[in-house]
């Protein structure tokens, strides 16, 4: 029977699923959940063999925190995936690691700022990238154990995307109750240092579960890989961050219906790449280690159809033939473009693997970065349907482009 809808409506029609009916996609949450579900609905309709790969993890629920000294309230935010607590404590400062290192901060809420709040933070057992320097605050902090953390932030696009401020921590893996302020709104803070501070954090952690959903369409021995991420950060529909990617998948595996090429096709829609343990990523890398000899290519989608500008793509670990070949599908004037390579996303999960990684994304990615990603202004009116269909059209031809593969990248 006929398609009732356009591969463009089907694109706006997941869009508006995704970002007005399911909206933010925490991992762990119902509406993650209800992502997971409706994801893993239209690929079986499209004929793909289906497989939930499920781990656990937690949910985060927050409500309002504040923190007063003297006769001023301070509006802060709970860190993501911070524990709850009610204290009234001295207020003790440190802006750099010779200053947390100098002082006393044991049963004190402790002011972070300057360098030591300059960026994000990465959680303590993140897998996959985790700086010495990081690991050597949180080592110190764990050891000097303040009663809590509030950190004075502002904005770095290039690593906590258009938040200001931006949660210092974001680990459920961390134990000590920390929030979070703009350094602007506390600067008022430091005339309070050494006195007696009243902090409520409301936020609790809930043991939940989540899922990676796995296409396929088993046609050979040789497997090329479409991933994009389907996890949100809170308070975000994720329109660009990642709808839009899910939405290509979604698109290209409708367009797969009566696929009888000779590679196996597997669309993987991998659950975390915005949460603090990456246990979504790790799970599929596992499983994907096991054949990688097999696979062509792994491309990651994350971030696409922006409405200005085109689409660009950066190859990883492709032999020169068979780059040549690809870039002959992609490089089309006006629409796509090869980028300089970038390297955060999922993509480097498989180059880092050994496996080659194409990576595709809006051309304006600086901007997207600076301005919408992670925050209320991800929305549905930021993307253009139309590339996400032309995307999907060209991601197709790579499925049924043996010439693409007939040289081994390794």
């Amino acid at each position: 029977m006929a398609d009732q809808y356009t591969h463009h409506q089907w694109a706006k029609k997941h869009m508006e699923a995704l970002c007005f009916q399911i909206g933010p996609r925490p991992t762990g949450s119902e509406a993650n959940r209800a992502a997971t579900a409706y994801i893993g609905k239209h690929v079986a309709d499209c004929g793909f063999d289906l497989k939930m790969q499920e781990f656990a993890c937690i949910d985060w629920a927050s409500g309002r925190s504040f923190l007063q000294a003297g006769d001023a309230i301070f509006p802060i935010q709970a860190s993501p995936y911070s524990l709850g607590c009610r204290l009234s404590l001295p207020l003790e400062a440190a802006d750099c690691l010779q200053a947390l290192k100098d002082k006393h901060v044991q049963d004190k809420i402790l002011v972070l700022h300057g360098s030591l709040a300059s960026q994000p933070l990465m959680p303590k057992n993140f897998p996959f990238y985790n700086p010495k320097e990081h690991k050597n605050i949180i080592g110190i902090l764990e050891e000097k154990k303040p009663a809590a953390i509030i950190a004075l932030t502002s904005k770095n696009p290039q690593t906590a995307g258009a938040l200001d401020p931006f949660a210092l921590f974001e680990d459920g893996d961390f134990s000590i109750p920390s929030a979070y302020l703009s350094e602007k709104k506390g600067a008022g803070l430091f005339k309070h240092i050494g006195k007696k501070a009243k902090l409520a954090i409301c936020s609790k952690r809930i043991a939940s579960a989540a899922c990676n959903v796995v296409g396929r369409k088993n046609r050979g021995d040789r497997r090329i890989i479409f991933c994009a991420h389907l996890d949100t950060k809170p308070n975000t529909p994720g329109a660009l961050d990642n709808a839009a990617g899910i939405t290509v998948l979604l698109v290209l595996a409708r367009m797969l219906q009566t696929y009888t090429g000779t590679m196996t096709v597997e669309l993987a829609f991998l659950n975390g790449e915005d949460y603090y343990a990456a246990k979504g990523h790790l799970l599929y890398l596992k499983e994907v280690i096991k054949t990688k000899e097999n696979i062509c290519a792994a491309c990651n989608v994350d971030g696409v159809g922006h409405k200005a500008g085109g689409t660009g793509y950066a190859l990883f670990g492709f032999n020169e033939n068979n780059q040549r070949k690809i870039k002959h599908i992609f490089d089309r004037p006006g629409h796509f473009r090869q980028m300089e390579p970038w390297f955060q996303g999922d993509h480097m999960l498989f180059y880092q693997e050994n496996i080659p990684a194409a990576a595709f994304t809006s051309q304006n990615l600086n901007y997207i970065m600076s301005e919408i990603v992670h925050t209320p202004n991800d929305r549905i009116d930021q993307v253009d349907c139309r590339k996400l269909t032309r995307l999907a059209g060209l991601l197709k031809d790579l499925c049924s482009r043996n010439d693409c593969w007939a040289s081994k990248n390794r």
